[in-house]
């Protein structure tokens, strides 16, 4: 009997040796890789985005400005290479794209102020919005496969806009980038598959991204991602 109760034993404990032998080897430090995409959603009033583009081009607005139809949600996506210190601590570099913000506005107004040309002028502003990545990320191990973190750090990078004004005779654009440094925040759950391989699902948002013309407001991104440990 009590050599039948040690093999039970120790055949469970051979059972549990592949998830903890994985939930060890996930925690060991080393260098990771991977990539994410996923659903971006910008935040915020383009209200200010909307007198910044229409003094770009010297129109001055004689009545109210109206906004037009936002295209505030699109896609991105990114990759990271971090480095594992130990179970809790992390850091990570790397890259994202958040996609594009479109903004529409129209208003009455004249033509740097000069008699005659009166008018009403639309305009359209199309931002995107990428960039280098530097984040620490905290971990708290849940289970043998499951982790949870969150993450913290900054986007450096550039606000590529494209900006069109037209009246009814005529129209005019200009494309220009603006270098941006915005605090990044997120949390996320990590799940095993492997000794190497960890399926990711995270909610990020970027503070303050964008700057004067496109505004600058919130970005939020739900995103899917897969990492290597090498």
């Amino acid at each position: 009997m009590k050599v039948t109760k040690r093999i039970m034993v120790a055949a469970a404990l051979c059972g549990c040796g592949i998830p903890l032998n994985a939930a060890l080897a996930q925690a060991e430090p080393g260098i990771y890789a991977g990539f994410f995409f996923g659903a971006t959603d910008s935040k915020g009033s383009p209200s200010g985005a909307s007198q910044a583009g229409f003094d770009a081009f010297g129109i001055v607005p004689s009545g109210p400005i109206a906004r037009g139809k936002e295209d505030q949600e699109d896609s991105g996506y990114g990759f990271q290479v971090g480095y594992r210190f130990n179970r809790w601590l992390a850091i990570e570099g790397g890259y994202v794209d958040l996609g594009e913000t479109t903004f529409r506005a129209s208003t009455p107004g004249t033509l740097m102020g000069i008699p005659g040309s009166a008018d009403t002028f639309t305009q359209k502003i199309t931002s995107n919005i990428a960039g280098l990545t530097a984040t620490v990320l905290g971990i708290v191990p849940l289970s043998y496969r499951f982790e949870a973190y969150g993450r913290a750090g900054f986007l450096i990078g550039d606000d590529e806009l494209e900006v069109r004004a037209a009246n009814s005779t005529d129209s005019a654009n200009f494309d220009v980038s603006e270098s941006t440094t915005d605090t990044m925040l997120g949390i996320g759950l990590s799940f095993s598959l492997a000794e190497i391989y960890s399926v990711r699902a995270e909610f990020m948002r970027v503070l303050d991204a964008g700057d004067e013309i496109s505004g600058e407001n919130d970005i939020d991104m739900l995103s899917v991602g897969l990492t290597v440990r090498f």
